[in-house]
């Protein structure tokens, strides 16, 4: 590309809304304007990352589906068989790659997490980014100004985000089993309210979430306890039941289930799916609605007052909560995200298949986002000076920086021409900066940009035979005959 088409202007002043350093560079070295909006060079970049992601993929038998694809659909249109099983599905739109893992149980779908996860983080780590891996194996680069929270043991390393880190149940002090009393609690439709009104804490009491579950053909109701004190985690429901499609039930839902809004419970109710949070059974003597306008009932109980087919882990953790895994409290660091994988539990829109007994089985789908845009941003955090950017050569938008400074007893600007020329023919990516400006201009943007190496063809150079070779991470350069310059790149590019 020559430097005199190519479109978009690099700024000497970073934007005054960038968000953070490689951010304000990146757009100071003309890759972007905004998240959602790439220049030449930025899409370059971003499609050099993509192919190395790509790569990876179809070395594990990945196969390309269009971004609007329904994958429920062609799971459940297209696979018959367990032999068909294992699947490696992606798709890449913008500003990320979406990669899709059907199989036959949860074993099957965590072992390709692990084989595809592990080709992401070796691109990652080879481009030099430090990241922390969580136990979904997900992938966060440490950032104090990151969009998330992420869960740390610092004795044994676990960490997940809020939402999907597990919880340890600790239950609270032993106590006798009451009996239920109904009473008047007038203008408490909340936990707060409630809590408040019979000077209680919110640990004693239950609270009902009542949500609509929508599957292609039909919606199902559901109905969520968990513990007054505790915050549902949304994506650990997803995960779950399997849907993607949860949506707070409406009033005329709930009362058609049976309950009432604002003062529901799972007492009395049939016919209806209820998940509790595994810490309703070992919390006695709660205070959960009625389902009657303007009363609870003290002293509910799993177990004596009503029982549900799941209970499971459904809250949100948070810093302090022991380590699931060695005990220790949990701490809190800001991250942004990198890599997201998710797992689903097979629901009615799964899909199903014939296992090799002949029975039948539902697919099992997996998913990991690898946000290609953040990643960029990221290595750009990691990889500048104060020049500009220092890029690793794999994801930088060229190979080369050519340089052309004119000259009055040679002519510079055609050596540089055939030498373009020479460089692209054997394979070498190449940004020329063929513009008519001075030395300190061209010198200033190939830093800014920051291709691995800048090629540079003076007057006094070219008169004795050499071109100056210069790594962007080095102060250092070196003269080079120009005759061998093609083979030095190659060697030690």
């Amino acid at each position: 590309m020559r430097y005199s088409q190519l479109f978009g202007q690099t700024l000497r002043e970073a934007p005054a809304d960038s968000p953070s350093a490689g951010f304000a560079f990146l757009a100071r070295a003309a890759y972007l304007r905004s998240s959602s909006n790439f220049l030449p060079l930025g899409q370059q970049s971003y499609n050099r990352l993509s192919a190395l992601i790509e790569t990876q993929l179809k070395n594990l038998n990945g196969q390309e589906i269009s971004p609007e694809a329904d994958l429920v659909l062609l799971a459940e249109s297209e696979i018959q068989s367990y032999r068909q099983l294992p699947r490696l599905l992606y798709s890449l739109g913008f500003p990320q790659l979406n990669a899709f893992i059907l199989a036959t149980d949860s074993e099957a779908c965590i072992k390709k997490i692990v084989e595809s996860t592990k080709g992401f983080k070796e691109i990652i780590s080879n481009i030099g980014i430090v990241f922390l891996e969580s136990a979904s194996h997900s992938f966060y680069f440490p950032f104090s100004s990151g969009h998330e929270t992420v869960l740390k043991c610092p004795s044994c390393g676990y960490l997940d985000t809020l939402e999907l880190s597990k919880k340890t149940v600790t239950p609270p002090p032993a106590e006798a089993m009451l009996l239920p009393e109904k009473v008047l609690t007038p203008d408490c439709p909340t936990i707060e309210a409630l809590a408040r009104y019979l000077k209680l804490p919110e640990s004693k009491t239950a609270k009902a979430l009542m949500l609509m579950a929508n599957y292609r053909d039909k919606e199902e109701f559901i109905f969520i306890v968990v513990r007054g004190d505790t915050t549902l985690s949304m994506e650990k429901l997803r995960q779950l039941t399997g849907v993607d499609g949860l949506s707070p039930a409406s009033e005329q839902q709930i009362k058609a289930a049976g309950a009432e809004p604002g003062y529901a419970s799972p007492i009395g109710l049939k016919n209806v799916r209820v998940i509790v949070d595994q810490l309703i059974p070992v919390s006695p003597n709660l205070v959960a609605g009625a389902n009657e306008h303007g009363y609870h009932l003290l002293n509910t109980n799993y177990g004596r007052d009503y029982t549900v087919s799941l209970v499971a882990d459904i809250t949100v953790a948070k810093a302090g909560d022991p380590c699931p895994v060695c005990k220790t409290p949990l701490e809190s660091q800001n991250v942004e995200p990198l890599v997201k994988t998710e797992r689903f539990l097979p629901n009615e829109n799964s899909g199903s298949f014939t296992d090799d007994k002949g029975k039948p089985g539902k697919v099992w789908h997996c998913k990991t986002s690898i946000d290609i845009l953040k990643t960029l941003i990221v290595a750009a955090e990691t990889h500048h000076d104060e020049k500009g950017l220092t890029l690793p050569a794999s994801i930088a938008p060229y190979d080369v920086y050519l340089v052309a400074l004119p000259g009055k007893t040679i002519d510079t600007l055609s050596t540089a021409d055939k030498l373009y020329e020479k460089l692209l023919a054997v394979g070498l990516s190449v940004l020329y900066d063929d513009r008519d400006e001075r030395a300190g201009v061209k010198f200033n943007d190939a830093d800014l940009i920051g291709c691995p190496i800048r090629i540079t063809l003076g007057e006094r150079n070219l008169q004795n035979g050499m071109v100056e070779f210069k790594r962007r991470t080095s102060q250092e350069s070196q003269l080079i005959p120009l005759s061998d310059i093609i083979s030095y790149i190659k060697q030690n590019g």
